[in-house]
């Protein structure tokens, strides 16, 4: 399995660079402190997130078993202006993945209710509508925790 993973920061360079993570990898267990590295398993995860203006669950288990890539953009927080148009374009692209058997998961430590208001909201007004894949809410950290990319620090 390959693991590449990188977090939004508002260049559109960046999305040359996707989160591509090969998804039919066993999920294991996360020690503390541990690093991702290439040809290692992704940590498994269970969450819940928004599309379509409803609440689902997603399980990268459930993508692992289909042997399904998963592509996976970690960003800071809904209604920041920078990381709106990567997801934007992300998901007007999700047919596009969905062709090569790949699905997109957007991920922050944002709760699904904040994912909610946020998708309810008109792109002109700060949000970023109706959108074609799911946020995923990191509420408690974990994932993020797990793929090395938590900030910890307050600045």
């Amino acid at each position: 399995s390959i693991l590449t993973i990188i977090t939004m920061t508002g260049s559109i360079f960046l999305l040359a660079l996707a989160v591509i993570l090969v998804a039919c990898c066993a999920a294991y267990e996360v020690q503390e402190n541990a690093r991702l590295r290439p040809r290692t398993m992704a940590p498994g995860f269970s969450a819940k997130a928004v599309i379509n203006d409803k609440f689902i669950n997603v399980d990268l288990n459930e993508h692992t078993a289909n042997n399904q890539w998963t592509i996976m953009l970690f960003y800071p927080y809904d209604f920041t202006f920078v990381c709106p148009t990567e997801i934007i374009s992300f998901s007007e692209k999700a047919s596009e993945f969905e062709a090569l058997d790949a699905k997109v998961l957007a991920i922050s430590t944002d709760s699904v209710h904040t994912h909610l208001v946020w998708t309810r909201t008109a792109r002109e007004d700060g949000g970023v509508g109706s959108l074609k894949i799911p946020l995923v809410a990191d509420s408690s950290k974990k994932i993020s925790a797990s793929y090395g990319v938590l900030v910890t620090d307050e600045d």
